[in-house]
């Protein structure tokens, strides 16, 4: 059993297509190619038949940011960036959001997510050093439809104030 409580044979047969594994990476000023960039984490994802999610992130070989405080995560798709210097930038609350609109490829934009969570007692957002990948970027909010969706979008929001040229919703 794993510490989420199924065994490794469960896992296998509720993952199929519905695991998820997303990789943050940070974006490198160095001379590689724009889509490549330094694993921070791994976000691992799965919906289960019966509505529940569960999700946790790897690093450093455990099952935890080992230290690393979630905020600090780049947002999901920075590495991308590089490669629209022109496109506006829309944020999601979650990778599945951004994977959907990248598949409309919505001519430009450029979908971004981010990795903090939206839920717990506060509103999370990323820091300030993981927005400034946005600087004098035009950035559009897409939350959840939810309470907690527009709050964290909220805290998003304030966090860009100085940093992206506009915000919206």
């Amino acid at each position: 059993d794993n510490r989420h409580g199924m065994t490794n044979k469960h896992v296998a047969d509720v993952v199929n297509d519905l695991h998820q594994t997303v990789v943050a990476r940070r974006n490198k000023q160095e001379t590689r190619p724009p889509s490549e960039g330094v694993e921070i984490a791994v976000h691992h994802r799965i919906d289960q038949s019966d509505g529940v999610k569960k999700m946790w992130w790897a690093r450093n070989g455990k099952n935890s940011l080992d230290g690393l405080s979630v905020r600090d995560l780049p947002l999901y798709g920075t590495e991308m960036l590089r490669d629209a210097p022109m496109a506006r930038i829309i944020i999601t609350e979650g990778e599945k959001a951004a994977d959907a609109l990248r598949r409309r490829e919505l001519p430009d934009y450029l979908a971004l997510a981010t990795v903090t969570g939206a839920g717990g007692k506060t509103a999370k957002a990323p820091s300030v050093d993981v927005l400034r990948v946005l600087k004098d970027r035009d950035v559009i909010l897409w939350p959840d439809d939810d309470d907690v969706g527009r709050q964290h979008m909220m805290a998003v929001a304030r966090s860009l104030r100085g940093i992206a040229r506009s915000v919206r919703t």
